[in-house]
């Protein structure tokens, strides 16, 4: 069974607006900040938990050819993320464009300069 997690963040916005006239906003902003961290973090040990056993079990599926330990890149090439990332920008945009957006906005060239290739151990999707 799978349940989205996609009205979590607008319903627990939506909760906070309507606790607002009776909290201090120093004591919202610390109650927003470990919800939000303690959600990220369950995701997080879920996902890692789940990719560890399927590849344990032989069921999982590789979608890139960095070196995994579960959810986590142990080779994460930064300049192949930034790249992969701007074409996804690209696409949408050009997407946008065919289904009569009017952004006309000029896509700028991304250039990677610096130690292109470095790579470390990351979540991908946390970087991109």
């Amino acid at each position: 069974m799978f349940i989205s997690s996609a009205p979590v963040i607008p319903n627990l916005s939506l909760g906070l607006s309507l606790s607002s006239p009776h909290l201090a906003p120093d004591k919202l902003d610390a109650f927003m900040h470990r919800m939000l961290l303690s959600r990220i973090s369950r995701r997080v040990l879920v996902e890692h938990h789940i990719a560890l056993s399927e590849a344990y079990t032989g069921h999982g599926v590789r979608t890139n050819a960095e070196p995994n330990v579960g959810i986590i890149s142990t080779g994460l090439n930064v300049k192949r993320s930034v790249e992969r990332c701007a074409l996804l920008l690209r696409e949408c945009l050009v997407w946008t464009k065919e289904a009569g957006g009017t952004n006309s906005n000029h896509w700028p060239d991304i250039q990677v300069d610096g130690h292109i290739d470095t790579s470390f151990a990351y979540i991908r999707e946390h970087l991109e």
